[in-house]
């Protein structure tokens, strides 16, 4: 009825009533009944203005002032559109729709100055310090606004009305703050474009201080609009929402959008219900946006919006998600078409001061990038990866587990269009591998960094078609070798240096890098990268792979390169052919590597590109292992030789059978060296190569010629390897050698031994006496039997203690096969000083346990050597008187058992060859002397039973020389009996008896 204008409270004869009905309705108001405190509002409408305190208006307006005092929020609303009604009337837009006829509405009282005497008492009492006060305040000013602010009176007042919600901005209730950007955004939309540029020029005085602004109220950057921790940043501090909103508006470059965002951007409970947003018609501020042009004059607003879309706090997120929402309606097309300006913004922000930034910007690009056509972002992929990169360094942890995260969704984007072959991936593939491959990649100091691209690379190769890879083939086998050396641990190296502090050799720890390289993901991708060669990508490959080859430092990539040298020769050898000569050019190169596991590789790399090689590049390498052999003193390069040797015999077996007249000497020569690691490797290829002595006959020549060069050499080594070579050449074709061999071995032997005693001459010297045993052309020739005898006796003469037991026992064989020559003078005049000094005490020959054994070898020789000419009678008696002398000798100071029967088979050597000689009567001087012999067989000494068996076989010698002289024979048998007579031994006994029967028939 009020409303309709069919009762009033200022007409009479309801006057009477007005009273009670003013009373009942303000009870029920203060009830918090809204009903009651808008049907106040509306009965206001139709009291008149008057300059009396106490009229009807007065009276209302003051009632509802009064009902401040409810701390509802929902009531002071309702208060507020009473007041709107109350001031404006009908004008008032919170009463469209209140009429549901058709007609014109009830005519009301002219307002003139209620309106504006509501709005100054409202801005001045915002000074006051009471709390439901303010609170009421600041809800009727927004409503006054909303409602009324078409009207002239508001729109002169909208600058104050700014500067009194700017002043609530900084009010500790939430409700306040809230309800005053509410305020702030009604304020600009209800001014026209000559009030909206002046608000916003006061707004951003208000924050920079650099004019009056002519506002009543200033708001600082710090000014929160939220309570403290109620927006925690993680890091023991707040944000405030309105710095954000600000920051915002600021960076899109038109502050005017600040009044737009504070109508959206709060998080109180009420304003998120759907009552508010009705009443307030907040949802549809922007609503008109794109039709008025609005949005389009500020393209900054969408990159700097979506990025704030995914700050790190959910409160802010969830609030900038609904600006987004309600300022963009079509959410794909605007992306869309603002793609470049939003990438661009991201790029530009990703490196920014802020942590919140940055992880903001990380986020938005893996939502942006995804399900994006390359051509969309393909300019942009390259500076994508390389801030990723860098933010996955971030100090703080959440915005690195971000840039990862981006960092994947690219990866995972880039391998999905591998898999598929999509459009569009070979571009991606040009900007993104640079980028992997770079310092900012797999060379990154930082390990997450590393990590990830190297699993991004594998996945990228992984999945990628030959089609696809193979263009970048060349560049990436090259960055790959290169880069296992870049992510090997900075400590490996440390460790070997200082290895045996740490109780390993350097030579362990290679092998176990060796081991490493051999399980490296990264060598598989390089072979999964090889599958995919084709011709014209070989071609394009070899100076990349060589460069890598020859700058690699760091044994990883020093050795992965000639792994993949190995896998072109054996799993790549129809394209890779061509390219062999060169690339075993390289590899003979690095062989020279000072680090002995790389020379190892390289040498095998050599062996299997020898399968491909050309015959004249062949050959080159062969005289590279003879050079390394031959031309330096250095060890460990003919150990280098071997490898290559060794590699080459492994692994080319055809082609080294094919070259065996250039190899098989220098193995043969060199497997005679006398250091065991250089010897070991063409010891293994000689034995894997040659089924027997037939070879070295074969090659004979060759040898002996390769022989003879060296053994002049001035390095001592190489001229004793070359000593033994040639004793080895006589000593393994057998027991007989050909006239040719002869002729081609004799001045060969004669030079080897020839020279100073070393270590191992020994063997060279039984060689000397096996050629000299030879019959053949060559050792018939008397000059040269009595070269061989200068040698034998030169030999016999030397210092050297350790070679003299050998050459001793070489001349013992030597006068064996020299029975027609008389040369006891020369042999007695050699062994009687060595076997006085030995009988005498001298520790000369006490070498070592077999001292003995080697004095019992002199009277052997010395018995050998006596020639029985019975026509130099005079001779043949001296030469046995000494040699009778020097048995006595030996046998009276000797208890050696080995000394005595070694004595004993020297006479029985002797009396053999008497007893064979023609002679049938023995002269005198030489009976004398066998009967001395015969009284040395059977010493007094207690003796053991073999040794007095071995003197009892040499009286079974001597028994039959007793028929030439009856002196000798009863010489023996006094012997004999006596010995038998102090025998215990059955055996010996019998033998005894049984030469004294002989005699006796």
């Amino acid at each position: 009825m009020i409303l309709s204008g069919s009762l009033s409270l200022e007409v009479e004869p309801l006057s009477q009533h007005a009273s009670l009905i003013i009373q009942k309705l303000k009870e029920y108001a203060k009830s918090g009944n809204e009903k009651a405190i808008k049907a106040l509002g509306i009965a206001a409408m139709y009291c008149s203005e008057t300059d009396q305190e106490a009229s009807c208006l007065e009276q209302l307006l003051g009632i509802l002032y009064d009902l401040h005092e409810i701390r509802d929020a929902t009531v002071q609303f309702a208060v507020g559109e009473a007041f709107a009604c109350a001031a404006v009337g009908w004008k008032s837009e919170s009463l469209i729709g209140a009429l549901d006829v058709r007609s014109n509405t009830p005519p009301t009282p002219i307002r003139e100055s209620t309106l504006r005497l509501t709005l100054e008492r409202i801005l001045k009492d915002a000074k006051k310090t009471k709390p439901a006060l303010r609170q009421a305040l600041v809800i009727w000013l927004l409503c006054l606004v909303q409602f009324c602010g078409h009207l002239p009176e508001v729109q002169s007042k909208l600058r104050n009305c700014q500067s009194f919600f700017k002043e609530f901005l900084a009010d500790r209730d939430s409700l306040n703050q809230e309800t005053a950007s509410r305020g702030l955004s009604l304020v600009y939309e209800k001014g026209d474009k000559t009030v909206k540029d002046d608000l916003v020029r006061d707004l951003v005085n208000s924050f920079t201080g650099t004019t009056n602004s002519g506002l009543a109220g200033t708001v600082s950057e710090e000014t929160e609009l939220f309570e403290p921790g109620s927006l925690p940043t993680g890091e023991g501090s707040s944000i405030t929402t309105y710095k954000d909103i600000m920051s915002l508006a600021s960076e899109v470059g038109n502050p005017s959008l600040v009044y737009r965002f504070m109508s959206l951007a709060a998080n109180n409970a009420i304003w998120s219900s759907r009552a508010a947003f009705g009443r307030f018609g907040l949802s549809n501020v922007f609503s008109n946006s794109s039709v008025d042009g609005y949005l389009a004059q500020n393209p900054k607003l969408y990159p700097a919006l979506y990025r704030y879309r995914f700050d790190p706090n959910t409160n802010v997120r969830n609030s900038m998600n609904v600006i987004w929402n309600t300022l963009v309606q079509e959410p794909a097309v605007t992306i869309d078409t603002q793609f470049d300006n939003i990438m661009t913004d991201l790029l530009k922000n990703i490196l920014g001061k802020e942590w919140r930034t940055r992880q903001a910007c990380c986020a938005a690009i893996a939502e942006l990038v995804q399900d994006k056509p390359i051509d969309k972002y393909e300019k942009y992929l390259g500076e994508i990866w390389t801030v990723t990169f860098k933010v996955c360094d971030d100090i703080k942890e959440s915005v690195r587990t971000a840039a990862m995260t981006l960092a994947r969704v690219l990866t995972k984007t880039l391998v999905n269009r591998l898999e598929s072959s999509a459009n569009g991936a070979e571009k991606m593939l040009r900007n993104v591998l640079p980028f992997l491959l770079s310092p900012s990649g797999l060379e990154n100091p930082a390990q997450d960094v590393q990590a990830f691209s190297l699993s991004a690379l594998l996945d990228i190769i992984k999945k990628s078609t030959k089609l696809i890879l193979r263009p970048f083939i060349p560049d990436l086998v090259a960055r790959l070798v290169l880069l296992l050396s870049a992510l090997e641990p900075q400590g490996i190296e440390y460790v070997r240096l200082r290895a045996e502090q740490y109780g390993v050799t350097g030579q362990q720890i290679d092998d176990a890098r060796l081991s490493s390289i051999r399980q490296s993901p990264m060598l598989e991708a390089i072979e999964r990268c090889l599958d995919f060669l084709d011709e014209h990508t070989m071609s394009s490959l070899q100076m990349p792979l060589q460069s890598a080859i020859t700058s690699g430092l760091g044994l990883p990539s020093r050795v992965g390169g000639s792994r993949v040298l190995v896998s072109l020769a054996t799993r790549h050898h129809y394209i890779f052919k061509p390219y062999a000569d060169r690339f075993l050019r390289l590899a003979r190169k690095q062989v020279l590597d000072p680090n002995d596991s790389i020379s190892v590789s390289y040498a095998t790399a050599c062996g299997y590109l020898a399968r491909l090689a050309s015959d004249d590049e062949t050959l080159k390498l062969i005289e590279h292992c003879h050079q390394l052999y031959f031309q330096s003193d250095e060890e460990r390069k003919r150990v280098i030789s071997g490898d290559m040797v060794r590699s080459f015999s492994k692994y080319s077996k055809d082609r080294f059978i094919s070259f065996s007249s250039e190899l098989l000497p220098l193995v043969f020569f060199a497997k005679h060296d006398l250091v065991d690691q250089a010897k070991e490797p063409f010891q293994s290829t000689w034995d894997e190569n040659v089924g027997g002595s037939r070879t070295v006959l074969l090659y004979m020549k060759e040898i002996v010629t390769l022989g003879m060069q060296h053994l002049g050499s001035p390095s001592w080594s190489l001229k004793h390897t070359a000593a033994l070579t040639i004793a080895d050449t006589i000593e393994l074709p057998g027991n007989e050698i050909s006239d040719v061999n002869a002729a081609i071995l004799w001045p060969a032997i004669e030079k080897a031994v020839d020279g100073k005693t070393w270590e191992g001459k020994e063997k060279v010297l039984q060689a000397f006496i096996k050629f000299a045993k030879g019959d053949n052309t060559v050792t018939r020739e008397p000059g040269i039997q009595n070269q061989m005898q200068r040698i034998v006796f030169r030999e016999s003469k030397r210092n050297s203690t350790s070679y003299r037991q050998y050459a001793l026992r070489c001349l013992g064989e030597f006068v064996e096969i020299r029975p027609t020559v008389d040369i006891f003078p020369n042999v007695f005049e050699i062994l009687a000083p060595i076997i006085h000094d030995r009988l005498a005490g001298s520790d000369e020959m006490d070498i070592d346990s077999t001292s003995e054994g080697r004095l019992a070898k002199a009277p052997r020789a010395t018995f050998a050597t006596v020639k029985l000419t019975f026509e130099k009678s005079l001779d043949l008696t001296s030469n046995l008187s000494q040699a009778l002398d020097l048995t006595i000798k030996v046998l009276a100071k000797s208890g050696s058992r080995i000394v005595h029967n070694s004595v004993y088979e020297a006479e029985k050597s002797l009396f053999e060859k008497i007893e064979a000689t023609e002679t049938t009567v023995l002269s005198e001087p030489l009976e004398r002397i066998l009967i001395g012999f015969i009284q040395t067989l059977f010493p007094r000494d207690t003796h053991a039973e073999q040794t007095r068996l071995k003197a009892a076989e040499t009286a079974t010698r001597i028994a039959p020389l007793t028929k030439k002289s009856r002196q000798l024979g009863a010489a023996l048998i006094n012997e004999i009996n006596e010995a038998r007579a102090h025998e215990r031994s059955a055996s010996v006994k019998g033998l005894l008896d049984s030469v004294e029967k002989s005699m006796a028939t």
